[in-house]
């Protein structure tokens, strides 16, 4: 800033001398001929006052000491109307932005929850079409089950015939690879019992193929030679398989009875699944052979056992659903040996009452442990 001032002296205008104070700036007075005083450093909104005097060329200083003051006004930008609207400007910028930022949430949100009403019908369209095909699928388990539960004979049909006989039969699944089977000709029944590939459907589908090829052969061999009997039944379910294009190894383990309610004999052949009776307090077990029924394509052979039983003897046979069976406790399969054990203990008690011990032990041993294989235990008293 720049103060320009002028003294009159008409005598000799060339000697006039001045004096300034900038009261707010200046410690002492300023002296200079010069007619300008510039100031750079002032700051913005203060107010200073401005003290000059002057002198003729003789030296003599006026009386008279002129003051101004002086305000410095500030740029707008620093002004508070100016920061006020900045403010102001700002809170506008700010709660527009927020506001489009709100909004977009909303529409996102709308879109969001458009989209997850659209996959929920999506969803309950598909879980109804899931639940009709569970449905259609569970009916047809269940009719599978009641065809397969019609293949199988009534207890009171071995009653009739026995002095007693219990049936414990526990399917993994609805349906079982596991079956029993019974028929009476004359004076003598012809008992079985059978373990088939696989457990649940598979298993059954098995199964009904593997007993119907059995009750063609008990005809065939007009109720006799067990032996004869498995063989045909082998070559049936060999031709069965062999109709299809791949290679498939299903079939059934067995174990084959003939009893001559007359002679009290008893014809048995296995198809590597053992038979066993009581006899003086001891278990006693036939031995089967060793080829399945269904997996061999060669010729095989079967052989006959006959053995001479007594009133009051227990015939028993089981799969191997019941042995498997790991405990909860000992982590351990329950074994034929705990089973045959079982049995004997029990031997001369009602069958019902057998079927029920049988039934308390293995939920006991079972526990928690899901059940691993079908279970079929079946027995006869003479």
């Amino acid at each position: 800033m720049t103060f320009e001032f002028a003294g009159v002296n008409f005598k000799n205008p060339q000697g006039v001398k001045y004096a300034w104070f900038l009261e707010g700036l200046d410690n002492s007075w300023v002296e200079s001929k010069n007619r300008q005083a510039v100031y750079s450093n002032l700051q913005p909104g203060k107010t200073y006052r401005l003290h000059l005097k002057a002198a003729n060329s003789y030296g003599i200083w006026s009386d008279e000491v002129v003051s101004m003051p002086i305000y410095i006004a500030p740029p707008f930008w620093v002004t508070w109307w100016f920061r006020l609207l900045i403010v102001i400007v700002l809170g506008v910028l700010i709660y527009w932005y927020v506001n489009r930022i709100i909004q977009f949430l909303k529409e996102r949100q709308e879109e969001l929850e458009a989209m997850v009403e659209q996959r929920t019908v999506e969803l309950r369209e598909q879980l109804d079409i899931v639940d009709d095909k569970n449905r259609q699928i569970m009916d047809s388990i269940m009719y599978a089950k009641l065809l397969q539960t019609s293949m199988l004979p009534n207890l009171d049909d071995f009653k009739r015939y026995f002095n007693d006989a219990f049936i414990f039969y526990r399917p993994k699944d609805f349906v079982s690879g596991d079956f029993y089977w019974f028929c009476h000709h004359n004076n003598i029944s012809i008992f079985a019992v059978a373990v088939c590939t696989g457990h649940g459907v598979p298993g059954a589908i098995v199964s009904v193929i593997c007993e119907n090829a059995l009750r063609n052969a008990v005809r065939e061999c007009n109720y006799q030679n067990p032996a004869q009997i498995l063989t045909i039944t082998n070559v049936h379910v060999v031709e069965f398989f062999a109709q299809s294009q791949k290679s498939i190894h299903d079939g059934m383990e067995i174990t084959l009875a003939i009893f001559n309610h007359h002679t009290l004999e008893l014809d048995f052949c296995g198809a590597k699944l053992p038979l066993y009776y009581t006899s003086k307090g001891e278990v006693v077990k036939l031995k089967p052979d060793i080829y399945r029924i269904g997996w061999d394509t060669e010729k095989v052979v079967y052989n006959n056992q006959r053995v001479k039983l007594s009133k009051g003897n227990l015939i028993f046979a089981f799969t191997d659903g019941f042995c498997d069976q790991f405990g909860t406790e000992t982590r351990q399969k329950f074994s034929s040996a705990r089973l045959k054990n079982l049995l004997l203990e029990n031997g001369l008690q009602l069958h019902a009452y057998i079927e029920q011990v049988l039934s308390i032990t293995f939920e006991q041993w079972r526990g928690f442990n899901e059940q691993t294989d079908d279970v079929l235990v079946m027995g006869v008293k003479i």
